[in-house]
């Protein structure tokens, strides 16, 4: 018996409207985990450890969906990002040797491939040496040391996607895309097309890159003569509105924006990582690059700013520091309109640098764990990979 006609307009509707949200849906990428709230789903990788896996959980439950170790004579490399259909890790060869297991050269990397419902392999591709991944629509996008610049890879069939810039320099850092914007160290880009929206200026090294609303903000590092920048482009014309300068030549390290705030990570500078020292945390408004407050922080140990030490979720700047040790941190939150400090929190087990997504923050943990703060309450969920 044939369905009526409306009925099948209505699945056909339903369909689109489907694959829209999907094609739309945002995964925060965070290096070791890939956070995805409207599928429910976060996934994490163990690349510190063997046996090395990746796994699956509902974000609501802790439940393990399900686990894949790593396939023979292989290490994952600490990259993990997804799309409603497929999940990409690095990847690299690895030997037995009378000292142990050995990774093979950086040109042998590769990306894979997973069924973001199964957790089968479906694909894996040479790919060189690269730094970071993120996702955005139908592409996966890994930065590459050497050659330098960016490779675009679809995420259903693994093959090349559309030829970006070539680049004579190093790799480039990727920022989460949003609304079919990638943004990189060196350019804006549309997601869909490859064409560049935005060449920052030649003589910034980017350091920092994050949404505003319909702003995008940049900051940069003390690498070049000259003061430091933190800068504000409008959307869609990449028009700038506003720029501050760091008279000490800091290193904006670090951002998180909304709509109306920007809360930005200073270092001393750009040689300050994996050393005491202080961290200055500013909040401002988006719209004019006003300060609103800041307050320095002393850190026992200055993170990597790609694991990022800020984030900005439900009115609350959220700034996250590694203890003394490096084998636990400290979350704190601040109203980020006005820096009153609403509660801090210690993690045991948890390393510095934090992603937050709705109204949770993720912090990745040892070897295959991911700790979710709920910011409202505090209560905690791990999850964590299976050893076998």
């Amino acid at each position: 018996m044939k369905a009526p006609r409306k009925e099948i307009a209505i699945l056909a509707l339903h369909a689109v409207v489907m694959a829209a949200l999907n094609a739309n849906a945002q995964c925060h990428t965070a290096h070791t985990y890939a956070v995805c709230p409207e599928f429910d789903t976060i996934y994490v990788e163990n690349c510190i450890r063997e046996p090395f896996g990746l796994g699956a959980f509902r974000l609501s439950t802790g439940e393990l969906k399900w686990h894949a170790p790593a396939p023979g004579g292989t290490a994952f490399q600490c990259d993990v990002a997804a799309t409603a259909e497929v999940v990409a890790s690095s990847a690299a060869p690895v030997s037995v040797t009378p000292e142990g297991w050995k990774v093979g050269d950086d040109g042998d990397d590769f990306v894979q491939g997973w069924d973001a419902r199964t957790g089968e392999l479906n694909w894996e591709i040479r790919s060189g040496e690269i730094y970071g991944l993120v996702s955005a629509g139908p592409y996966f996008f890994a930065s590459r040391k050497n050659p330098g610049g960016l490779i675009v890879i679809e995420s259903e069939t693994g093959k090349m996607g559309w030829k970006p810039p070539s680049a004579s320099r190093g790799a480039l850092d990727l920022y989460d895309p949003k609304d079919g914007v990638l943004l990189t160290s060196r350019y804006a880009a549309d997601t869909y097309s490859g064409q560049i929206l935005k060449y920052w200026p030649t003589e910034w090294e980017i350091s920092a890159a994050a949404f505003a609303g319909q702003r995008v903000v940049v900051g940069t590092d003390s690498i070049k003569a000259g003061t430091t920048k933190l800068a504000a482009y409008s959307l869609p014309t990449f028009q700038m509105e506003w720029v501050r300068e760091d008279a000490r030549k800091r290193d904006f390290a670090a951002l998180a924006a909304d709509a109306d705030h920007v809360v930005v990570a200073i270092y001393p500078d750009r040689d300050s990582y994996r050393l005491p020292g202080n961290m200055e945390v500013q909040a401002l408004a988006s719209s004019s690059g006003k300060l609103l407050w800041s307050k320095t922080i002393r850190c026992a140990f200055l993170g990597e700013s790609s694991s990022s030490p800020v984030e900005l979720v439900s009115g609350l700047a959220i700034v996250s520091t590694l203890d003394e040790g490096r084998l636990s941190s400290t979350l704190q939150a601040f109203d980020v309109g006005t820096g009153r400090r609403k509660w801090t929190l210690d993690l045991k087990n948890a390393y510095a640098g934090v992603t937050c997504a709705d109204e949770y923050c993720y912090l990745a943990g040892v070897a295959g764990k991911v700790v979710q703060v709920d910011v409202r309450t505090g209560a905690q969920r791990w999850y964590r990979i299976p050893a076998q």
